[in-house]
């Protein structure tokens, strides 16, 4: 039954029709009582996802949670679920513009024959901290430090590979390396940037700038947070006092800054004021070295 049914109590009420509204491809949905053999999904509904006539019920079908399936032109994979933990569903911390992009390159590489699953994505800077902590006591693989790495900002993200057993393709694994290149080449024709060229080498990691074409390394990552936080707290009458004095600005709250961070990643379409950029221009990295 398609999603443009109305919920009921265990997700959604197949007999239950909600109003008439376009489907896709033109096509209206289920609830056509002039067409009800047309039936070819389901109506879009907030944000791409597909709807049930409430803005809530957008990743349900009948109770059954959506899945990141995708077609591959390998006839012995059939459908993989790239996703299964849900981790490019945090609304929260992700870019939605990273977002778009981490499915386009997961898909692209799930038809070309691979079998990715994304490992991490969004990591709070108290994690990094504990990680690295971790790492620095030669308990675990290498992080950095709190607001060091992209994921703290919502613009990275990890991801194994898995052979037709479902065992996962480290380094130690025959093959390895070209396997890995060929996710980079679908992430990097989606917008990414490939951890395997810069620093130590990071085969699984992948970052999302469009403005920064290099690998953005911790100093360079806190140099743009303060430009953003800068420029949250420049917003007019930002630091105004109720009896209309000046007063000290208290520091911005990560939802606060955060889209300018990402907006001058070019991952996000909130740009600070016009007359706070011209004074104050976004970080930009310097061209690589050849």
């Amino acid at each position: 039954m398609a999603n443009s049914r109305k919920p009921g109590f265990l997700g959604a009420d197949p007999f239950q029709l909600c109003p008439v509204t376009p489907g896709p491809l033109g096509i209206n949905d289920a609830a056509a009582p002039f067409a009800p053999a047309t039936l070819i999904g389901d109506t879009p509904g907030p944000l791409g996802c597909n709807d049930q006539s409430i803005v809530e019920a957008t990743d349900f079908s009948l109770g059954i949670g959506s899945l990141h399936l995708t077609v591959s032109l390998d006839k012995n994979l059939r459908l993989w679920d790239y996703d299964p933990d849900r981790l490019l569903d945090d609304d929260s911390g992700l870019s939605p513009e990273f977002v778009q992009a981490a499915h386009r390159a997961l898909a692209d590489a799930v038809r070309s024959g691979l079998r990715p699953r994304v490992h991490e994505a969004y990591r709070t800077p108290e994690e990094s901290d504990r990680k690295y902590q971790h790492w620095r006591k030669g308990k675990g693989g290498r992080a950095a430090k709190a607001w060091r790495s992209c994921h703290n900002y919502g613009l990275a993200m990890d991801v194994y590979l898995y052979d037709a057993r479902n065992k996962y393709i480290d380094n130690h694994v025959k093959g390895w390396y070209k396997q890995y290149k060929l996710l980079a080449k679908s992430a990097i024709a989606a917008g990414f940037v490939w951890g395997e060229g810069f620093g130590d080498g990071d085969a699984d990691h992948f970052e999302y700038h469009p403005n920064w074409p290099q690998g953005a390394g911790g100093d360079f990552l806190l140099k743009a947070k303060a430009w953003a936080e800068q420029a949250a707290v420049s917003v007019p009458g930002a630091d105004a006092l109720p009896n209309g004095e000046i007063g000290p600005v208290p520091p911005p709250d990560s939802s606060e800054w955060m889209p300018f961070f990402w907006w001058a990643a070019g991952a996000g379409r909130d740009s600070p004021a016009s007359a706070f950029l011209a004074k104050n221009p976004p970080p930009r990295q310097l061209a690589a070295k050849h």
